[in-house]
């Protein structure tokens, strides 16, 4: 408790000092991120939109083509204000307020940045956002935790995750009749349809029956997709290599194994998935909720042939935004307005927060990709001088020192350079 109270003590420098450092204007500082945040924003939802309709394989009509201009423009719209709104809001706190403390220099104004930029999203892209954003920041308050030694190291937990979460997944995947989701709908793909629907197909055809009980067919079936997804995983992550050799003019580092263990771990999940929901059809005599979660269990050491934490955690907090959502329309979970958009609003708002005060917590990706949409502007934030009032971590990795205007900082700054910042020269 004396912990959190003394993070709220008020910080005695402006936000010139501490935040938008490179301009003494707070609307020029705003500004600059947003112009920043739209150029980068158009070559990213530019790639990302066109790319998507390329996969479609044929060329756009007119009325899809001003579709994609318009979706281009509102996603650039929703994350250029998401920059530019957090320096506007945290001058406009600081402002109301008088003053700046530990929880006001970056929490409090990304939430309200981040809540008011969602809503310029589309409303179908938002549960997606919020289950991104969630995942990122639920990994990077894991490392703030591990970092400031609060828990001790969790051996493990992320394999355990993983195996939750595919446990429940592949139960999602098996007893909901109409899969709209494209995570539940490949789950699908990969571990094959129900053996309810097997018994369907035999009923009309008793061939099919027959040789299934001989097990000829039905485990010649399931070579052919674990061979079929161990090719798809392997070719996918040569593909990528391919990429990375191209940016960098580097080869990729690793063994054989090494660069095929994605195919490797995706041929795993579907033989051990297939072969135990057969066998526990046979067993049984039918097809059962529960055999979806033990052929999770037997599948989840595929974990270990591709250890990802990222994907540990994204497959958790997927099938917890599933499981609230198909609870919500079956009326067993009340809709709350605006759930969405407060689950957004407050994991970026965290993101935000330790990019400013912890930028090692967090993965090392996300951090160039927010100073990169910032025009570098997140680098350019005077942690040396946070450091100094709350004794954190926030310059452990990032030492920058700003190069300040006389004329407008306060003489105590003054009085602590050249240790926290240089003067221009005059």
């Amino acid at each position: 408790m004396g912990s959190f109270l003394s993070k709220c003590k008020p910080i005695e420098y402006s936000c010139y000092e501490v935040a938008h450092t490179w301009t003494p204007s707070c609307s020029a500082g705003a500004l600059d991120v947003g112009f920043a945040c739209v150029l980068e924003s158009v070559k990213i939802y530019s790639t990302v939109y066109m790319g998507t309709a390329a996969l479609k394989g044929r060329i756009p009509r007119r009325a899809e083509l001003v579709n994609l201009i318009k979706s281009i423009l509102q996603s650039t719209v929703f994350l250029s204000y998401n920059a530019f709104g957090f320096v506007w809001a945290h001058c406009l706190v600081r402002h109301i307020l008088g003053y700046s403390n530990f929880w006001t220099l970056s929490f409090v104004p990304g939430w309200l940045c981040s809540f008011l930029a969602v809503l310029a999203e589309r409303s179908s892209r938002r549960s997606m956002l919020a289950t991104y954003v969630t995942n990122v920041a639920s990994e990077s308050v894991y490392n703030s935790l591990r970092n400031n030694n609060i828990i001790p190291p969790l051996p493990y937990v992320d394999f355990a995750v993983f195996s939750a979460s595919l446990c429940g997944h592949f139960y999602l995947s098996r007893t909901t009749s109409q899969l709209t989701d494209p995570v539940l709908k490949a789950t699908r793909r990969l571990i094959g349809d129900s053996a309810a629907d097997t018994n369907r197909h035999s009923e009309e055809n008793p061939n099919v029956r027959a040789t299934e009980i001989k097990g000829v067919e039905s485990f010649r079936s399931i070579l052919k997709a674990t061979v079929k997804h161990f090719l798809f995983g392997a070719f996918g992550q040569q593909i990528l290599h391919l990429f990375k050799i191209i940016k960098s003019g580097k080869p990729v580092p690793g063994s054989v194994f090494q660069k095929m263990n994605v195919g490797l771990s995706l041929a795993w999940l579907t033989f051990a998935s297939r072969v135990t929901l057969k066998l526990l059809y046979y067993i049984t005599g039918g097809s059962e909720g529960w055999h979806s979660i033990i052929a999770g269990i037997t599948s989840s050491p595929a974990y270990f042939l591709y250890p990802n934490r990222t994907i540990a955690t994204y497959s958790f907090w997927k099938f917890a935004e599933i499981s609230i959502r198909t609870l919500s329309e079956k009326e067993v979970l009340p809709k709350l307005p605006f759930f969405t958009e407060i689950v957004y609003a407050t994991s970026t708002a965290i993101l935000f927060h330790l990019g400013m005060m912890e930028p090692h917590s967090l993965r090392r990706s996300y951090f160039r990709f927010l100073d990169q949409i910032t025009g570098g502007k997140m680098s350019a934030i005077n942690r040396l001088l946070i450091d100094e009032e709350y004794e954190s971590s926030a310059s452990l990795k990032m030492k920058y020192k700003p190069n300040y205007k006389a004329a407008y900082i306060s003489e105590r700054l003054k009085s602590r350079l050249p240790l926290l910042g240089t003067l221009e020269d005059v």
